[in-house]
């Protein structure tokens, strides 16, 4: 006698979804309130106006950053597709002058580099 074989079951795959909600918005908070209702609990929130009233918002131009840290070099990458993109890791694609950079930005010159203040 032929043993007849046994079909495998094809398992069925579970597809998972993500839950997405919307995050709050606020546009001011105190620390007691954003810990309590975002901190503790894990969730998000964008506060609005959180550095409104912040010197470095009028101090910190293209100009002020160029003065402090113009000649201080920095590595900028190139777009994700330059890298693999598995990786947590991307090594840079140039070094430069801060300022340099800035003069890039200010150009409004479209461009993949970027940086990481990090």
């Amino acid at each position: 006698k032929k043993k007849k074989k046994k079909k495998k079951k094809k398992k069925k795959k579970k597809l998972l979804f993500m839950n997405l909600k919307p995050i709050e918005v606020v546009d001011q908070i105190t620390k007691d309130e954003f810990t309590e209702k975002y901190l503790k609990k894990g969730l998000p929130v964008v506060i609005r106006s959180f550095s409104k009233g912040w010197d470095a918002n009028d101090k910190w131009t293209y100009d002020y950053l160029r003065s402090v840290a113009g000649e201080e070099n920095v590595k900028l990458h190139g777009r994700w597709t330059d890298n693999e993109p598995t990786r947590i890791e991307m090594p840079p694609v140039k070094e430069v002058p801060f300022g340099d950079y800035l003069n890039l930005v200010e150009s409004n010159q479209p461009s993949d580099l970027r940086i990481f203040l990090f």
